[in-house]
């Protein structure tokens, strides 16, 4: 029986050493999803900025929808300025678009959104997978 409670000890630390990673992954994301709100918003966009945001991409995305007219436009802002700098978008971070676009595609609510949908899947030349 005191194998029993050894186990049960060793699963509850295993327990919460699991939940403080989480935690601090959750936190490590909602920071980076502030520098790149404020990269955004306040600072132009540098080549760096870009290429950094790119090595964390699919961090960036949520599925969430309750902020998309806000996301698509940080979207288009990265397509915008990787334009701009002629970086090319890695093929993984444009199938992780293509992926959260068709995940997003029953949150959209208004034209603003329709347009700036068709625009993103436009510039990346994804393939069209759903209703205009």
């Amino acid at each position: 029986k005191k194998w029993k409670i050894k186990e049960k000890e060793r699963r509850n630390i295993r327990e919460i050493i699991k939940e403080a990673l989480l935690e601090r992954i959750e936190e490590k994301q909602s920071n980076f999803e502030d520098s790149l709100k404020y990269w955004v918003k306040v600072v132009e966009l540098t080549e760096e900025k870009i290429k950094e945001i790119f090595l964390k991409f699919p961090t960036v995305l949520h599925r969430g929808g309750f902020r998309l007219l806000l996301e698509l436009k940080y979207m288009m802002s990265i397509i915008e300025n990787s334009e701009k700098f002629k970086l090319t978008i890695p093929e993984n971070v444009k199938n992780e678009i293509g992926y959260w676009l068709t995940d997003m595609q029953g949150e959209i609510r208004t034209e603003e959104e329709k347009n700036l949908f068709k625009e993103i899947r436009d510039k990346l030349k994804l393939k069209k997978i759903y209703q205009d």
